[in-house]
């Protein structure tokens, strides 16, 4: 009878590679009715052990079930070297935000059979950016390291998209990681879009864009390319207003009513990422880093303006004050507490060809005594400005007078500023600003 269900959950009766669904466990409790519940109670009890080594154990495992994300990481098990399994990871680690096991990601370029230049290529651009990375396969299939393929695709080698991808990842390693912190570990990281625009109707058609583009966190739209041929991609951007996280160039204003738009997609580049209005994300330099060891903390900040009902222009972002990142530091000043400061960006409305942009840094949470630590800021890229150049410079140099309050002291200079696009500028740092809770900059740009 245990073989006679009114459902058969794959392509293989229950029976096969366990025990019998018959066996009865401790406390006469079915085999057949706990099945699905093997892999939650093991890797539950196997990070229950590992707490006593380190109170943040890191598990991988295959075998999952619903909720398995409070104890466990999870890789979603034998692809095929195929750009069918390529296109069916995105939805795939969707399912498993759902599931509650946000720490997800796919085996990049596959696992059975040989892959290709160009899937691996591919494979890899969309896999510098799952929660889980992994490039992982099976002995019988050709190797896959990015250095063993020996063609290129359209004159770029395997082994450069790789390397671009991956420094990619490690420069945007410490936001994303704070993704996971501000949630606890819980919620959606690698979100469907409908998950922040449910009302759009374009997201809820067969083979729609939910179905290869995806967001990370709230604030990052991503377009990679998940079939063979031409570099480009049709993208859909839902209502907001967009901006090229590396260019910024607005590539979609809130208001337009074509949300499509074709988009490049270089082997040579990384996948096309976009910031919404009202979002920041904090990037890192990563000349000579080789591991995770070799980030420091000192910080560029993108900041993505949006317009609210005043006409002024802000945005919102979060950033982690720890210098520290081992599994105590974690679980007892980010898990048992709160290491979040709050960034918080402010352009009061202007008339003029100015603009004042005020940022300050504030505890995320007050009612813990909890230290945090001071970061480095070297950078700032600010899209979206209401200011513009008057006239035609190729230079597009200008000047912004920088105050800098640090507690009771105050410092201030003028700081040389870059326009990289129409309301986009970049300013580097003469001197890094080290920020601790409190601290603020206000940037008078006059151009």
């Amino acid at each position: 009878m245990y073989d006679n269900l009114p459902y058969n959950p794959g392509v293989y009766p229950l029976r096969r590679k366990t025990i019998s669904l018959d066996a009865v466990h401790h406390g006469g409790i079915l085999e057949y009715n706990v099945h699905g519940l093997y892999s939650l109670l093991e890797n539950a009890a196997t990070h229950k052990y590992l707490q006593t080594k380190s109170k943040l154990p890191f598990i991988l495992t295959r075998s999952s079930s619903m909720g398995l994300g409070r104890f466990s990481a999870h890789w979603s098990g034998d692809n095929g070297a195929y750009w069918e399994y390529l296109q069916a990871s995105i939805p795939g680690n969707f399912n498993f935000q759902i599931y509650g096991i946000p720490f997800v990601g796919a085996d990049i370029c596959g696992f059975m059979d040989s892959t290709n230049e160009e899937l691996c290529a591919r494979w890899t651009q969309l896999g510098a950016l799952y929660p889980f990375a992994r490039n992982h396969h099976e002995l019988e299939s050709r190797e896959q390291e990015p250095w063993t393929f020996r063609g290129t695709n359209r004159g770029v080698s395997v082994l450069d998209t790789s390397r671009i991808a991956l420094q990619l990842r490690y420069s945007i390693l410490k936001w994303y990681y704070s993704l996971f912190i501000a949630t606890r570990g819980a919620g959606s990281i690698f979100k469907p879009l409908f998950f922040e625009f449910p009302n759009e109707a374009a997201l809820y058609t067969a083979d729609g864009p939910n179905e290869w583009e995806f967001l990370l966190g709230a604030g990052v739209l991503c377009t990679p390319k998940v079939e063979a041929g031409e570099p480009h991609v049709n993208a859909y951007f839902p209502t907001a207003n967009w901006f090229n996280l590396f260019t910024g160039e607005k590539t979609k204003s809130s208001a337009d009513t074509n949300r499509n738009l074709k988009v490049s997609t270089p082997f040579d580049a990384p996948v096309p990422m976009f910031i919404r209005g009202g979002h920041i994300v904090h990037k890192q330099k990563i000349d000579h880093v080789l591991s995770t060891n070799d980030l420091n903390d000192e910080f560029e900040l993108i900041v993505g303006l949006e317009k609210d009902d005043n006409d002024d222009y802000s945005a919102k972002g979060s950033i982690m004050g720890i210098q520290t990142f081992d599994d105590d530091s974690i679980y007892h000043r980010c898990m048992e507490g709160n290491c979040m400061y709050d960034i918080i960006v402010t352009v009061p409305r202007s008339d003029t060809n100015s603009a004042t942009i005020e940022i300050n840094f504030k505890r995320q949470d007050h009612s813990t005594n909890l230290p945090l630590d001071e970061f480095g800021l070297y950078g700032l890229r600010l899209y979206g400005l209401p200011v513009k150049f008057m006239a035609a410079d190729e230079r597009k140099l200008t000047y912004a007078f920088v105050r800098f309050t640090k507690g009771a002291s105050e410092t201030s200079g003028l700081e040389q500023i870059t326009a990289i696009e129409d309301g986009a500028f970049a300013i580097d740092f003469e001197t890094v600003l080290r920020i601790e809770e409190g601290d603020s900059i206000s940037l008078e740009l006059i151009i």
